[in-house]
């Protein structure tokens, strides 16, 4: 650990992570509030 790269690697993957949670956590919303 403490390469910029690695560094780059672990960010990536932490926004990666992210944007697929907040993709799930709105297809959810949407889904809900079609049914709803």
């Amino acid at each position: 650990m403490g390469s910029t790269a690695e560094d780059l690697t672990m960010v990536a993957a932490g926004a990666t992570l992210v944007s697929a949670l907040v993709a799930v956590i709105a297809g959810v919303a949407g889904v809900a509030s079609l049914s709803a």
